[in-house]
């Protein structure tokens, strides 16, 4: 089963589109951009062709995506994405089935970090849902 990691921002501030698209493209320059025109969608989904590969969807305030080759490659992008946001982003990063617990990505983080917080399983009591 193929599930998608997705990194939000607390604040919900805006990434650039442009830049994002910029960093993307100095990152892996193999890359396919479609931009979503539908309002209330992602504004745009990307594909990074890679040995790790790469595929996901950006909305500005945060990215939805999945790897080719799993955990470590999904660990390697989120800290990739976090370099390029602001600094005082609060990130939350989790998976589409939650399988693993809500992970603050902050600017500190290691790849051992993320590693670790994927083998932490979703606990519902932690978090107001609904």
């Amino acid at each position: 089963m193929s599930i998608s990691i997705i990194i939000t921002n607390r604040a919900k501030e805006r990434l650039d589109t442009n830049d994002f698209v910029r960093w993307l493209n100095e990152k892996w320059p193999n890359l396919s951009i479609h931009y979503i025109s539908e309002p209330n969608a992602y504004l745009l989904q990307f594909t990074v062709e890679s040995k790790d590969g790469v595929i996901g969807r950006f909305s500005g305030t945060g990215i939805s995506y999945k790897t080719y080759e799993g955990s470590r490659s999904d660990a390697d992008f989120a800290l990739w994405y976090r370099s390029i946001v602001p600094d005082h982003w609060e990130l939350e990063m989790y998976d589409s089935a939650l399988t693993f617990e809500i992970f603050s990505l902050r600017n500190d983080s290691a790849i051992e970090d993320i590693l670790a917080a994927f083998a932490v399983p979703f606990n519902p009591d932690n978090h107001i849902l609904g």
